[in-house]
């Protein structure tokens, strides 16, 4: 591939790969690429091998998927680089060889975002669930038990306590297991 083509592609801050299809093998990798995963020279090297750091093909590889003139986008999160990404594959013709181009834009800020807002949202959820039954049920022996349940499913706790101190002692009033 002459170098007009390889330089822009090099330029580009996500990284970027094309591999054989049939071989696995890394036909190149952009500088953010080879500066991510340590990659200094391709000397037949496979993409699984070098970008997930396994010895066999991926289990998820999307070879199978891709349709010729089709983008096929999905997320994974990077064993090696603990990375959340947003992938996009295109099958295509590198070299007079039948191939995958991979582009990697990282989102892991965003995915961190997207659940932690959804595990604020879920307790504001829970919260909610839990002042209905105390407000639903006919008195604290009927409702705390029901919600100490539902906080240690949530919680994901083997336990749960309210404990209540009287005369400077801890007294264990209500409990869930």
């Amino acid at each position: 591939m002459s170098e007009d083509l390889r330089a822009p592609l090099n330029d580009i801050s996500e990284l970027m790969y094309v591999a054989d299809l049939e071989t696995h093998e890394l036909l190149f990798i952009n500088e953010a690429g080879r500066k991510t995963f340590g990659v200094e020279k391709l000397d037949g090297q496979k993409c699984y091998r070098v970008l997930q750091g396994f010895d066999q093909p991926c289990s998820f590889c999307t070879n199978s998927q891709l349709i010729p003139g089709e983008n096929y986008n999905w997320e994974y999160t990077n064993p090696i680089t603990q990375r959340h990404y947003l992938l996009k594959d295109r099958l295509l013709e590198w070299e007079g060889r039948a191939a995958r181009l991979e582009i990697a834009f990282d989102i892991t800020e965003a995915e961190a975002e997207k659940q932690a807002l959804k595990s604020m949202l879920d307790a504001e959820q829970m919260t909610m669930e839990c002042v209905r039954a105390l407000y639903r049920t006919q008195g604290l022996e009927q409702s705390v038990p029901m919600v100490l349940e539902w906080l240690g499913h949530f919680l994901g706790a083997g336990r749960v306590y309210v404990a209540l101190l009287r005369d400077g002692l801890l007294y264990n009033d209500y409990e869930w297991c």
